[in-house]
Order: structure tokens, then C-alpha cells, then sequence
């Protein structure tokens, strides 16, 4: 019995205006950004997590520096 899992990342950024980052004291801040996903089985291997396959649990997820664990439903969030 083998198994195919697909890690889906989704990234999320966030664009504001240059001039928004600077704060009152003339210094500059940075919103973290994340990537998000979810670590599933792909039954049908069609790369895409379809409503029939679920997330998988407690799975170690990283960025090369942070280590995060997959949630009850296989969704992570991790800074990059």
C-alpha cells in the first residue's frame, strides 16, 4: 500500500503603501508575512484537495528555520 501526499502552499501577501510603514518615531515595520496550506492524502492524485479527501493531522511542516505542525484538519500557517 503506498501513499501520495500534496502539500498545497498558498501564499499571502499583503501590499500596503511604502509610506504606511513608517511609524510616528521615523522607523520602519514590517508586516510578517505567512504561507498557508494544507497536508492531505490525494486519493485520486489530481494534485488538488477535492471535498471527499481530508487533512491530515499533526504533520511537521517547515520554512528552513520554523517548524510548525499541521492542525486537526491538516491546515498549517507558517512565516516566511
Amino acid at each position: 500500500m503506498s501513499f501520495i501526499f500534496t502539500l498545497i502552499l498558498t501564499l499571502h501577501l499583503t501590499t500596503v503603501p511604502f509610506l504606511s510603514h513608517f511609524q510616528h518615531n521615523n522607523t520602519l515595520s514590517f508586516t510578517k508575512q505567512y504561507a498557508k496550506g494544507y497536508v492531505y492524502h490525494d486519493e485520486n492524485e489530481n494534485l488538488f484537495m477535492d471535498n471527499n479527501e481530508i487533512g491530515i493531522p499533526d504533520v511537521y511542516v517547515s520554512n528552513g528555520v520554523e517548524i510548525v505542525k499541521t492542525d486537526k484538519d491538516g491546515r498549517y500557517k507558517i512565516p516566511y
